[in-house]
């Protein structure tokens, strides 16, 4: 038995140890707390996974078969070619009925930004082919995906003949187009139309 006021041999070593030991104690429910959140989370993850649904834009008339791949910001080569087929097919077949509505359904897919810049135009187009009864018809002869990216958009190129017809009267052009598609958030966005057309031969 020690006596009053003496010091216990030892003591300040058994304080440290004890110390140590709750140091750790708490530090291991601290890992073993985030480890349970960690699993959690990862099953949730799973689960959820298995509910997400995407839907993937597909035009109405497809001229390719192939494996079509869209990303959160990008999509293959294949899609933008079908996508750019069907726009110019839509913006090329055109009379005095459907041109408004055609037209307006194109303006419709652009992005707002770029929209309000190519308005002005398709109106002035719709407009033209109404007052003169105009029936279009396009063939084309070339159509392909550029390897290289114009401002942010993926270019899908079209050439070939577009014939107006007049009432008996017909004008044939030789036409190129250039289409810019881009992905943003598993979305398709046009912005940007190019048109080039020539008049070839006589008025017949």
């Amino acid at each position: 038995m020690f006596g009053k006021g003496k010091k216990v041999v030892g003591r300040k070593y058994l304080d440290d140890i004890g110390e140590y030991i709750d140091a750790h104690k708490k530090d291991a429910t601290i890992k073993l707390v985030l480890v349970v959140i960690i699993v959690i989370l990862t099953l949730g993850y799973f689960r959820l996974s298995r509910n997400i649904e995407m839907t993937l834009e597909i035009p109405p008339i497809l001229r390719e078969t192939g494996t079509l791949k869209v990303g959160y910001q990008e999509a293959n080569d294949l899609y933008f070619k079908v996508w750019g087929q069907y726009f110019v097919d839509e913006y090329t077949s055109l009379d005095h009925k459907n041109a408004s509505k055609k037209l307006n359904k194109l303006l419709a897919m652009i992005e707002a930004k770029k929209a309000v810049l190519y308005q002005p135009k398709l109106e002035k187009k719709a407009n033209y082919i109404i007052s003169n009864k105009i029936n279009q018809r396009y063939t084309h002869s070339d159509e392909y995906i550029e390897s290289k990216i114009q401002d942010g958009y993926t270019i899908f190129h079209s050439e070939g003949l577009l014939e107006e017809r007049i009432g008996r009267v017909s004008i044939k052009k030789s036409c190129e187009y250039n289409i810019g598609m881009r992905v943003q958030d598993h979305s398709l966005l046009f912005g940007l139309i190019s048109e080039n057309c020539k008049k070839i031969g006589n008025i017949e």
